[in-house]
């Protein structure tokens, strides 16, 4: 028999709460049963937790793909109704990885597409969703550092100024660097908080001394605009299919 755990089931078994069903605990421990889970899961439970719904499934969300492994659990495959690429019509760099941002050649990505963004209909708005503190929140206007390897630093120094924060340091190193450096924290002073991207924060989190700073990690966002058209030719698409 194949099961499709839901959000909440999925969570229950890891956790190990009560409110999972003695009937379906046997169900997704029984070998003879395929046990799925959807990305859409994945989504839910990181959405839920980031927003506070769910403070328990942290160690859920940072380690989806190895519990999901694990136990053993497949992940269910879902069909592509809509094929949407962001790509600017003009790159800085259009390599494919590890020189370039792009895990296919270019062309070749466009071609697939069903919408390429931005376009002369469409426009694509980045916004900051929120900021993540590893240690208690600090408030703006405190005196911060950077600390990114991105295409664009100078980005990440007016994002944090935009959001009222003083940055007296950083560091920007090249894009995808490792950030392995043993000596790279201690090129920021110990009492600055230290903004990072979500991205980088996959890197540095893997440091041995990164517990030694407080980190702000900012959660990116983006809308497309104007929204309520593209919901309309979303739909349409998806209907179409």
């Amino acid at each position: 028999m194949r099961l499709l755990l839901d959000t909440h089931a999925l969570l229950w078994w890891w956790t190990d709460d009560a409110q999972l069903s003695a009937r379906a605990r046997d169900a997704i421990s029984s070998p003879g049963n395929d046990v799925l889970v959807s990305a859409a899961t994945a989504w839910e439970l990181a959405t839920k937790h980031r927003i506070g719904k769910l403070g328990e499934a942290g160690e859920a969300v940072a380690r989806f793909d190895e519990l999901v492994t694990a136990d053993g659990f497949q992940h269910l495959p879902l069909r592509k109704d809509v094929s949407i690429v962001l790509d600017p019509e003009r790159p800085v760099n259009s390599f494919c990885l590890p020189a370039g941002p792009y895990r296919e050649p270019r062309g070749a990505g466009r071609r697939k597409a069903d919408l390429l963004l931005p376009n002369d209909q469409f426009s694509v708005q980045p916004f900051i969703r929120d900021i993540q503190w590893t240690q208690a929140p600090v408030a703006a206007p405190a005196r911060v550092a950077t600390l990114t390897a991105i295409a664009y630093p100078h980005r990440m120094v007016m994002t944090a100024e935009h959001l009222g924060y003083e940055v007296v340091s950083g560091v920007a190193r090249p894009d995808h660097d490792p950030l392995d450096d043993p000596q790279l924290l201690s090129r920021i002073p110990a009492d600055l908080p230290i903004l990072t991207t979500a991205k980088d924060w996959v890197k540095l989190r893997q440091r041995p001394d990164v517990e030694s700073r407080a980190w702000g990690i900012l959660q990116y966002g983006v809308t497309i605009e104007p929204a309520a058209e593209f919901s309309q030719w979303l739909s349409a698409r998806i209907h179409a299919k």
